[in-house]
């Protein structure tokens, strides 16, 4: 889709710094220097970025960015970072670090980031509008003991799903069957995300099976526009990775599309959510059920554009 700026000049000393995956940075690239922009990818940094789980990660970056900013934005111009597809792009660090700098970020704004990045928040905020979730309890767990403690003797709570409030993708997700891959599995698994994330901060959810994903991405403007994308149904996954995507969405009925746009709609617009991003409900029967948000570009957002020629 087309960004806002798209209808102003820019000089030659306009830069655009983009970061991700180089597939999706590169369509940016040649989007950015359409509208006037000299451009440079992530990968043609000087000084690599680190990855969030990096030790020392939020210090590297600020220096890596730093190095660019002594190389461009030492010209009078307009100088953008556009975080992509990066995981820094659902880190809230990157928009302070950036704006410090002194870049324009084409980002949703840090407070916003910040609830997006938050499983658990953005689950309560949904809450207080009416919208069903799949959260067993609002109070975060951080070790098995937590966990036993919550379900008590209750067998009854098999299979139950444990998430990372903080993300991590599937490998922040773990779902428990029996009792006894709380005793063999989860402790393994809990290591493990404390040293991809740094931190262990869990949510609790009821498992639901045989469930329709449907994404809906969005894009919503300063002045209050909002436009929505095709429905994708996601539902094909191998765990918890998506394989095959289809847009738009033919398994949902018009009612609950209707449902998941009003409630879209209802959760952007309160907490000022200016840019693009998305989110994931289940369908399960008549029942929906928001999982989870992403407060920057899908990258399958070419997908999304084609679908609606836009």
């Amino acid at each position: 889709m087309r960004l806002g700026l798209a209808g102003e000049s820019h000089s030659h000393r306009a830069s655009a710094l983009i970061l991700g995956p180089p597939v999706v940075a590169s369509a940016l690239q040649g989007r950015l220097e359409a509208m006037g922009y000299s451009t440079l990818t992530e990968i043609q940094l000087d000084t690599p970025l680190p990855a969030p789980s990096d030790p020392d990660a939020v210090a590297d970056l600020r220096l890596a960015l730093r190095a660019y900013a002594e190389r461009y934005l030492g010209v009078p111009g307009d100088h953008l970072l556009h975080p992509g597809v990066s995981p820094w792009a659902e880190r809230p660090e990157l928009m302070t670090i950036a704006q410090e700098l002194g870049f324009t970020v084409l980002a949703p704004s840090t407070r916003v980031v910040s609830l997006f990045s938050n499983r658990l928040a953005l689950l309560e905020d949904a809450a207080n509008h009416g919208i069903p979730h799949l959260a067993i309890s609002f109070d975060p767990l951080h070790s098995v003991r937590e966990i036993e403690a919550r379900i008590g003797k209750n067998a009854k709570r098999f299979p139950f799903v444990l998430k990372s409030v903080r993300g991590g993708g599937g490998a922040g997700i773990f779902v428990a069957h029996s009792p006894e891959d709380l005793e063999k599995r989860l402790p393994i698994w809990l290591d493990q995300l404390g040293r991809n994330l740094g931190e262990v901060i869990l949510l609790m959810e009821r498992y639901v099976e045989d469930a329709t994903r449907i994404v809906v991405p969005f894009a919503r403007f300063k002045d209050g526009t909002t436009h929505l994308f095709p429905k994708v149904d996601a539902t094909l996954m191998f765990g918890f990775r998506k394989l095959v995507q289809f847009c738009p969405a033919f398994s949902i009925d018009e009612e609950l599309s209707n449902k998941l746009d009003r409630w879209t709609l209802q959760l952007i617009e309160s907490c000022g959510y200016v840019g693009v991003g998305s989110l994931e409900f289940f369908l399960h029967g008549e029942q929906c059920y928001l999982l989870e948000g992403l407060p920057r570009l899908n990258t399958d957002f070419l997908l999304w554009e084609s679908v609606a020629g836009t």
